[in-house]
């Protein structure tokens, strides 16, 4: 995460509050698209 710090994503004064709310926030879809992408390699 402090990577993007100083990368122009967010104000750097903000790192603590952005870095709050990326860590409450509940993230699924990139596991529903990595487990379809499983299925449509395994039925080729």
């Amino acid at each position: 995460m402090s990577y993007y710090r100083t990368k122009g994503y967010f104000d750097p004064e903000e790192f603590t509050r952005v870095q709050g709310e990326v860590l409450a926030a509940s993230v699924t879809e990139p596991a529903h698209l990595l487990a379809r992408f499983a299925e449509l390699v395994a039925g080729r």
